[in-house]
């Protein structure tokens, strides 16, 4: 006697592959409420705030600084781009690394408004990646002066960093 086993797939359910198009789908249905999403989350991170986007500038140059002496300290010699090096790793780690922190708790910080209203719950991780995409944006926009120090001419295929980003 045989045992059948029931794996879901049925008529409700989305197969495997067809998930990150409904993702897609969904943002793109709801793109007025992910970009609405974004800037409230710009405007809560810098209203009432001292510093407020100067902050976004200064603490990966502060941090550049304290890396840079380590390492320069440890190795004993210097890279001559180490501090645009060490600044770029700075900027794309944090993006990183803040936009998981912050996608692992919005469930929980916004489960109120999941009750009251159904929405797709993707766009909760979606505009929190274009909230710290729009910090990463601007403060790229130390590297510009770097990269004039350093005389480094931006080329074609930086534009590539675009998409990549993306």
């Amino acid at each position: 006697m045989a045992i059948r086993v029931h794996r879901g797939g049925g008529k409700g359910a989305p197969s495997f592959f067809s998930g990150p198009w409904l993702v897609f789908r969904n943002v793109w249905e709801h793109s007025t409420l992910t970009r609405h999403m974004v800037k409230k989350d710009i405007k809560l991170a810098y209203h009432g705030t001292f510093l407020g986007y100067l902050w976004t500038l200064l603490e990966p140059l502060l941090l550049t600084i304290i890396l840079y002496a380590l390492f320069v300290i440890l190795r004993g010699t210097s890279d001559e781009y180490l501090p645009l090096k060490v600044m770029l790793g700075i900027l794309f780690y944090s993006c990183f690394s803040k936009t998981m922190a912050m996608c692992t708790n919005t469930l929980i910080h916004n489960s109120s408004l999941i009750s009251q209203v159904f929405f797709p719950r993707e766009l909760f991780h979606i505009s929190i990646a274009g909230y710290q995409l729009y910090r990463l944006v601007m403060s790229l926009l130390v590297i510009i002066p770097m990269m004039i120090w350093y005389q480094i001419i931006p080329s074609l295929h930086l534009l590539l960093l675009i998409p990549a980003i993306l």
